[in-house]
């Protein structure tokens, strides 16, 4: 049987298209966490109104949303770390690409944070001032 490339069935050949370029990942990424932004956001503001509104447990859960956000960032460039691997590119190159994932992660991970510090504030002038 000759050897065919796009069989599915050959062992190391992903089941899932291979991201075409960096621009294609950014987009998909960058997509990606603008939507779950809010949904974490929400998430938060969810949970910390449900727990003891320490300060403890309000960083604690503030870290738990960054950290699923950073998760797909993190799976972003990883993709265009094998985009670079596979097109032999400089590391200028993926690293230009992936600075661009990480600032629309860091923009969407500040509102993430100013959900937090609103509670936080909150909690601590109403702690202080009662």
């Amino acid at each position: 049987m000759p050897f065919d490339p796009e069989d599915p069935s050959i062992p190391g050949i992903p089941d899932e298209p291979v991201a075409n370029s960096y621009a294609d990942v950014l987009d998909e990424y960058s997509r990606r966490i603008k939507d779950t932004a809010p949904e974490l956001i929400a998430e938060f503001n969810r949970e910390a109104a449900e727990s003891d509104g320490a300060m403890e447990t309000l960083a604690r859960l503030n870290n738990a949303k960054g950290e699923k956000l950073a998760a797909i960032s993190v799976e972003g460039t990883q993709e265009m770390a094998g985009i670079m691997l596979r097109e032999g590119d400089e590391y200028a190159i993926y690293n230009e690409w992936a600075g661009k994932l990480h600032d629309v992660y860091m923009v969407e991970g500040m509102k993430i944070q100013e959900a937090y510090m609103e509670i936080a504030r909150s909690r601590f002038e109403y702690e202080f001032l009662h």
